[in-house]
C-alpha cells in the first residue's frame, strides 16, 4: 500500500505502453515507453499517481521509484 498525506492507496495499477515518437532534433521516429501508475483508495476513488517516459519498459521499471512524499505502508 502507498501512503501520502492525503490518504492511502491499497490498489495500484502500473501499466506500460510502447509508442512511436518523432524526435525534435532530427525528425526520426523512435520507439519510446510510457509507464503510468494509477491508485485507487478503499472507497473506490481513483487517481493518477505518476508516470515516466523512457527508451524501454525495462529501463523504466528498474528505475521507477515512489514519487516524493510517498511511503510504503
Amino acid at each position: 500500500m502507498l501512503s501520502r498525506g492525503g490518504g492511502d492507496y491499497p490498489y495500484l495499477w502500473p501499466d506500460a505502453k510502447a509508442l512511436k515518437v518523432r524526435q525534435r532534433q532530427d525528425g526520426r521516429v523512435v520507439n519510446m515507453a510510457v509507464v503510468v501508475t494509477a491508485g485507487v483508495r478503499g472507497r473506490g476513488e481513483g487517481k493518477m499517481l505518476g508516470f515516466g517516459v523512457g527508451a524501454s519498459e525495462a529501463d523504466l521499471w528498474v528505475s521507477w521509484s515512489f514519487p516524493e512524499g510517498w511511503s510504503e505502508v
